[in-house]
């Protein structure tokens, strides 16, 4: 796997955290944003980062 690709990945599950909140917001809940911004920041943050690394693959094992 690239470090592109993983960033990615860490990007899509930053994002998803958003769904997350929208089904508990439409479910009647009253969501806060700082239970949620924690875990959208930590994939978000880290997937920009390994998204545009200069390195691009990851020795296999």
């Amino acid at each position: 796997m690239t470090l592109r690709k993983a960033g990615r990945l860490l990007i899509f599950a930053g994002v998803l955290v958003w769904a997350i909140y929208a089904v508990v917001w439409l479910a009647g809940g009253e969501p806060e944003v700082r239970q949620y911004l924690p875990f959208h920041l930590s994939g978000v943050i880290p997937g920009a980062i390994l998204s545009r690394w200069p390195w691009r693959t990851v020795p296999e094992e």
